[in-house]
């Protein structure tokens, strides 16, 4: 065999640095194992015939290239196939070892964006450019080849030592060079500090044709924030309800999603008041108004993860496969209901959903029916035959939050029952610390569904036990270490069957639970939404219920509901807490009675809060103090107006100071 010559022995070199998930890559899984069995029982033989080398297997003849892709057989495929691969294996276990060249790293590392650019074209480079910019999460690993991960679009593109920019895989399978390719170069140099993709402007800028400008809206926001607290919140009435709708679709307009949302649920909340409900609270309402104006002060310089997202916006991922993980149904505070199923994504590591929401009341349609009906995509299987399988989604589309889109044009292939041993099982409670300090911690970052979805596998459950008083059941599981972690359900006519699933069920060696994070009274715990046992997931929500088929009609996906972002609540026992909870309080009581109204100020609360080193809290307390003693004062509107905007943006860091420990709090009984 003549491995000195430089077809064989550059192609060796290269097929050296692929491993069978590159080779996968390359075609799939199915053609690699192909290829592995046709070299158990021969040997293929090398041929070198003048410029061309060759390699015989199979009874067939691969022509070797450079480029493992670039490879050719004259068997009937018309792809990479089986003879292609079992030639590449061969010269990756055959071959004299060589010297190494650079490392992928180092070949990615010297290539420019002028380089990239010249070799994608102008329209591919700038939809790479635009992805980057707008975010697109990129991750790396491997040696010998460098995989270079997209999570959110279900590829991972794989540079190939030594075969340069044409050699380089991507599991589209597409022909280089491809979005997939050029989104990754680019994401990993600008990962290493080679590149800086440019803001996407475009993404801040409201699209033309509005009857508003942002500005105008953000004012108008303004303006109508000012008078909620400072008139008072007993004097709310169901004009403001309509101002704040009003204001949302402005903002819808303009291009604000996250303001939209928000102000949304702002009017949600304040219905709540006007119609004296009983889950109406100040503090509740005063949250929500603080947020929207510590967004607001933020959009003055705009940054895409404050001007947010359309929630609409689907990226087509092509094939991916699912492992359900179970399914429950919900309602909000903002007036919806819905079924929503639960999917993990091992190739990407990531959390899948898919909802099926409708506005509460909504003639001929129920979260169970839609369990139990068509849908949601075609293929045949119903929602909760997919919850609880291995599916291969055809032709999928995903949200950046991985909320995949029910568009018919998906087709669903039910594989087999959920493979439970590739689920991302926590058995060591201290590993949820990062989940939840980036759930509850964040600030003005936006909500992230991926974070709060957990699976559990505990070393051992305790007993039920269910408070009369809260209404509310609680069993804890205990990791090896004997952490105990409780999984809470409060009673509703939603939960009912659940609770009841939940107190009675005896789990077999190993089984999971699948739950969503929860902080309640200052307590770490976790939601259940499926037991999981192997071979079995079970719905605690949907258990236990009499089946009917989905109404006639009915479109497969709803965009427009918006979920809860869950509520934290809990003791404050420490006295930086509990000074931290009579600043809020008294804050609470002044938007309760209006600016005008008010009589005492800040100051002493204020000088406890720099004593305790609450700096932030401090700094905002003063200047609450000083906005409502020129109130008092001068007593005009303009000062008054001055004063109730100080009050939002005192009430938002203080709130997220309480925030911050009550959440230090919860993790502590995880240890450090």
């Amino acid at each position: 065999m003549d491995w000195r010559h430089p077809g064989v022995a550059q192609l060796a070199a290269t097929a050296r640095s692929l491993d069978d998930e590159a080779l996968a890559t390359l075609a799939n899984k199915g053609l690699v194992r192909r290829a592995r069995k046709d070299l158990e029982s021969e040997t293929p033989r090398l041929l070198v015939e003048g410029d061309l080398a060759f390699i015989e297997t199979g009874g067939h003849r691969v022509t070797l290239a450079p480029i493992p892709a670039q490879c050719r057989c004259n068997c009937p495929a018309t792809n990479v196939c089986r003879h292609i691969l079992a030639a590449l294996i061969f010269l990756r276990g055959s071959a004299p070892a060589a010297e190494s060249g650079p490392s992928p790293r180092r070949e990615i590392l010297a290539l420019t964006a002028e380089t990239i650019e010249a070799w994608a074209g102008k329209a591919l480079y700038r939809a790479a450019v635009q992805a980057i910019g707008d975010g697109l999460p990129i991750e790396t690993a491997g040696n010998g080849t460098l995989a270079i991960a997209m999570p959110t679009r279900s590829v991972v593109c794989r540079w190939v030592g030594g075969a340069g920019l044409d050699g380089m895989l991507c599991s589209c399978h597409a022909d280089p060079p491809c979005e997939h390719r050029v989104a990754a170069l680019l994401g990993f140099l600008a990962q290493e500090g080679r590149f800086t993709a440019p803001v996407n402007e475009t993404a801040l800028q409201a699209s033309a044709g509005a009857a508003r400008t942002r500005e105008e809206v953000l004012a108008s926001a303004g303006t109508l924030l000012r008078e909620l607290v400072a008139l008072g919140i007993p004097r709310l009435s169901s004009s403001t309800v309509e101002r704040l709708r009003t204001l949302s679709i402005s903002a819808q307009a303009v291009d604000l999603p996250r303001l939209q949302r928000l102000l949304a649920a702002l009017a949600s909340e304040v219905a709540l008041h006007v119609t004296r409900d009983a889950q109406a609270s100040a503090a509740g309402l005063l949250e929500q108004a603080a947020r929207i104006e510590a967004l607001r002060c933020a959009l003055a310089q705009a940054r895409p993860e404050h001007v947010g997202r359309h929630r609409a916006r689907y990226v087509q991922v092509g094939d991916c496969e699912l492992c359900g993980a179970g399914a429950r149904q919900w309602r909000t505070r903002s007036g919806y209901t819905g079924l929503t199923l639960y999917f993990w994504e091992a190739a990407t590591r990531r959390w899948n959903t898919w909802t099926d929401a409708r506005p509460s009341g909504t003639p001929g349609f129920s979260p169970l029916r839609a369990y139990h009906g068509g849908g949601p995509w075609s293929g045949g299987c119903t929602p909760y035959e997919a919850c609880r399988s291995q599916i291969r989604l055809s032709g999928a589309w995903r949200s950046p939050a991985g909320r995949l889109s029910g568009r018919a044009s998906t087709t669903a292939a039910l594989v087999g029952r959920t493979d439970t041993g590739r689920l991302p099982a926590i058995e060591d409670w201290q590993d949820l610390r990062g989940h939840v300090v980036a759930l509850f911690g964040s600030g003005l970052g936006e909500f992230d569904e991926q974070r709060e979805i957990v699976v559990l596998r505990p070393a051992g459950w305790l007993p039920p036990e269910y408070d009369e008083s809260r209404q509310r059941l609680t069993r804890s599981v205990m990791d090896a270490k004997g952490r105990a972690l409780p999984l809470m359900l409060a009673y509703s006519e939603d939960t009912r069957g659940a609770i009841g699933v939940v107190e009675r069920y005896e789990p077999a060696p190993g089984a999971m639970v699948l739950g969503l994070l929860r902080i309640v009274d200052g307590v770490l715990a976790v939601e259940p939404v499926s037991l999981i046992e192997s071979g079995r997931v079970l719905g605690v929500t949907l258990a236990d219920r009499s089946k009917g088929a989905a109404p006639p009609g009915v479109p497969a996906e709803t965009e427009d509901w918006s979920a809860d972002e869950p509520e934290i609540r809990g003791a404050l026992p420490s006295a930086a807490a509990q000074l931290i909870g009579q600043a809020l309080s008294a804050m609470e009581q002044l938007a309760e009675v209006g600016i005008a109204a008010a009589v005492e100020g800040f100051a002493d609360c204020a000088d406890r809060c720099g004593a305790l080193f609450l700096n932030a809290c401090a700094t905002r307390l003063r200047s609450l103090d000083a906005k409502l003693t020129r109130a008092r004062r001068e007593s005009t509107g303009a000062s008054r107006d001055e004063a109730a905007l100080e009050l939002l943006r005192a009430y938002y860091v203080v709130s997220l100071a309480r925030r911050l420990d009550i959440v230090e709090g919860a993790l502590a009984p995880l240890g450090d």
